[in-house]
């Protein structure tokens, strides 16, 4: 009986070593699932720059091919590259995060998975070159991260497939923990991971603390962990409603997976999400969640553990935030949204990407 050879997979991830993000955690989380299951894994990537990121542990089966760092034509230098290693290594198929970063210099006659981070609302031009690529790429097809950047995405790609698979998260490493300081008597602790930009909506939890009683305040500490442009109006805020022993900016981090399960509730607000990991490894940790009504948290968030609120409802904001400080709720809400994480873990979502391909 003959033993069929693993599946060979590229995966192009520019940023890979250079930026902390969701696409590159995607990509460092699925490549290591898959590889897991057995398939032939390479990553290509940019050279990282003096203070690259460190990613930790790659599956030992993965191979990752650098392009040199130049001061001049990065993305000119990475497309050249691109097309020679794929001749060289022959892949059965190549997941693509972008299509102009060197990735238009691949060769037409490959297998492609462009993977739909970003819904189209958020970056129209990028979808209309997409579009204008889609006559050399004949066998380029999709995968949506929610069913909300399926639907925007599908006027610029229409008559290719786009699957929708949910992204997902390290279960193992997003864990709950006993915290000894939870036994003791210690403010309502609400955290928000994101870039400080307006559409995130962090202003809106600023605003419905800042409407609070004083003496509820008292008892609530709001920790942001972002950078961003908006983090001047943040602060403008912040001093408006005297909340300078309330709410902090913290500089973003590298270890949410320590951080979360010190706090007792997630909040992002925001319009505009493709589908926020965020959220996902707050949940894996077993904290409940507070997201806007905008989609596509209704795909990922529901009551038994969460709720999405119209970010213009401070009342409501309010509400659930004082009912999220009743004790049993608080635990009962914990273990849905732990259970609900479950759900998620990369072993299932790699499941869904081997099912894919072998359909492909």
């Amino acid at each position: 009986m003959m033993v069929k050879d693993p599946l060979k997979i590229v995966f192009i991830s520019p940023f890979q070593f250079r930026l902390y993000r969701g696409i590159e955690r995607f990509t460092y989380s699925l490549a290591n699932a898959l590889a897991e299951k057995g398939f032939s894994i390479t990553v290509y990537a940019w050279a990282g720059a003096k203070a690259g990121v460190d990613w930790g542990k790659w599956h030992s089966g993965i191979r990752i091919r650098r392009v040199p760092e130049i001061r001049y034509f990065q993305s000119l230098a990475a497309g050249i590259l691109y097309r020679t290693w794929a001749r060289v290594d022959d892949p059965d198929y190549i997941f693509l995060n972008f299509l102009y970063q060197g990735e238009n210099r691949l060769p037409s006659d490959r297998r492609y998975i462009y993977i739909l981070h970003s819904p189209a609302s958020q970056i129209r031009n990028r979808y209309l070159y997409i579009e204008r690529l889609l006559k050399k790429f004949t066998n380029l097809e999709f995968v949506a991260v929610s069913q909300m950047v399926k639907q925007e995405a599908i006027p610029y790609i229409s008559g290719r497939r786009i699957s929708v698979i949910l992204n997902g998260v390290d279960t193992d490493l997003f864990k709950p923990v006993e915290n000894e300081s939870a036994h003791i008597e210690r403010p309502f602790r609400i955290i928000s991971a994101a870039a400080l930009e307006e559409r995130k909506g962090l202003q809106h939890l600023v605003l419905a603390i800042g409407n609070m009683d004083k003496h509820l305040r008292k008892n609530i500490r709001y920790d942001i962990f972002g950078e961003g442009l908006y983090k001047n109006h943040l602060r403008k805020l912040i001093r408006k409603y005297d909340l300078e022993n309330v709410v902090f900016i913290n500089s973003p981090v590298n270890n949410l997976n320590e951080i979360l399960p010190q706090y007792d509730l997630f909040c992002l607000l925001s319009k505009g999400e493709a589908f926020a990991i965020s959220i996902l490894e707050a949940m894996a940790c077993g904290l409940p969640i507070l997201t806007s009504s905008f989609p596509p948290f209704h795909e990922i968030v529901d009551e038994s553990f969460g709720a999405c609120i119209d970010p213009e409802d401070r009342v409501g904001i309010m509400r659930f935030i004082e009912n999220c400080q009743n004790e049993k709720l608080k635990k009962s809400r914990s273990v849905a949204s732990r259970q609900k994480s479950m759900g998620f873990n990369w072993e299932k979502v790699a499941e869904s990407y081997s099912d894919l391909l072998k359909s492909s």
